[in-house]
């Protein structure tokens, strides 16, 4: 008999999040927990480590959706132990009525409680949870057996020498794990990819989030498959699951040569798998045809562009001085001042604030242009 358990890890999906600043619609990051749900099929327990949902009432709609998962799982024979997150706990600290209809396995809301045990063949697997709470003394939850492979579904965040922490997710010193003593440690709250060890021996992860809920969150996405034999880990690894790829990208265009390289570098990782931010800033000695740059968007999934940039004095001048004009008169005599020494405490950048912040607001007559400046 193959007494081998695999585990599914996940955490921090947060669905129903308000996500038009990311352009990742509710219907993606369904898609992507359906994803998941399918590798739970391949695995015995699905842990969900917290903020599964991004609030304790998502909505019918939504919950209906998660609970069909859950269900086609459980008649698979495939346990899911879940701990709630942050955003999932109502006031009074447990699970609202929408929450508990999920119907997972098991649901861990006081430390104190007793594990959960799942068998299989000779393995036993103890689960200990912790959800998002200060209240719970971590420190209360004890070894049942010294038998047994013990695992932590813990929703908390790790100390590891940061000044600031959510004052309502306990922080879990290691002193607390080395009290503890468990075999291994599943947490969520953390959105990064993280893997843990103590003398080259795995110890925990935090798998991240799924799919991204900010533009800080990106490439791949992960959950984490965990396989348990003779009280020992046989595997461990990392699943890529998410949907859209968010990359934020900055470009400094004192590093870019023209127009076309600018181009060539926004479309570097173009894919309609991809949700692409770019920010563009410095002093540019080429134009930029605006309506081009937009055009790009139909290389991504959806592309968010900020041009900070400014067109250096040099390439103003060169748009009006051959204008036989009191302003191309200006700007010629500008080109040349700006070829040699510039007055102390006048720079390049400043003038080109200036001058693209008057074409900006349209100014024509030479009159305004000289009290502008």
């Amino acid at each position: 008999m193959d007494d081998e358990v695999r585990i599914l890890i996940m955490s921090d999906l947060h669905l129903g999040i308000d996500s038009d600043r990311l352009y990742i619609p509710e219907s993606v990051r369904l898609n992507t927990f359906r994803k998941i749900t399918a590798l739970a099929l391949e695995h015995d327990i699905l842990l969900v480590a917290g903020d599964l949902m991004d609030s304790p009432d998502p909505g019918a709609q939504l919950i209906d959706a998660v609970r069909t998962e859950f269900m086609k799982l459980k008649e698979k024979g495939i346990d899911i132990i879940y701990t709630p997150g942050r955003g999932e706990l109502a006031k009074e600290g447990g699970i609202s009525p929408d929450m508990a209809r999920l119907n997972a396995s098991h649901v861990f809301l006081d430390p104190d409680s007793s594990p959960y045990l799942y068998l299989k063949g000779g393995q036993r697997i103890y689960l200990y949870g912790l959800p998002a709470s200060m209240a719970f003394d971590v420190t209360k939850i004890r070894k049942v057996s010294e038998q047994g492979f013990h695992l932590g579904l813990f929703y908390v965040d790790l100390d590891q020498g940061r000044d600031e922490y959510d004052p309502r997710v306990y922080k879990l010193s290691k002193s607390d794990i080395r009290k503890l003593d468990l075999d291994f440690y599943a947490f969520g709250y953390n959105h990064s990819f993280r893997m843990y060890k103590i003398l080259d021996k795995i110890i925990g992860t935090y798998p991240g989030s799924p799919e991204a809920t900010s533009w800080r969150e990106t490439g791949d996405r992960y959950v984490v498959s965990l396989s348990v034999k003779d009280d020992e880990i046989s595997q461990i690894k990392r699943l890529s699951v998410n949907s859209i790829k968010i990359l934020d990208m900055v470009i400094n265009c004192d590093e870019v040569a023209d127009e076309k390289e600018l181009m060539g570098k926004i479309v570097t990782g173009r894919s309609k798998r991809v949700s692409q931010r770019v920010t563009i800033n410095g002093v540019r000695n080429f134009h930029v045809d605006d309506y081009q740059l937009r055009g790009l968007a139909g290389e991504f999934y959806h592309l968010e562009i900020n041009d900070n940039s400014l067109p250096s004095v040099e390439l103003i001048a060169g748009d009006y001085d051959t204008e036989d004009t009191l302003r191309g008169e200006f700007f010629r005599m500008l080109r040349e001042k700006c070829r040699g020494r510039l007055p102390e405490g006048v720079d390049r950048l400043t003038i080109s604030e200036i001058l693209e912040t008057i074409r900006r607001k349209g100014t024509d007559s030479m009159e305004e242009w000289m009290c502008s400046i």
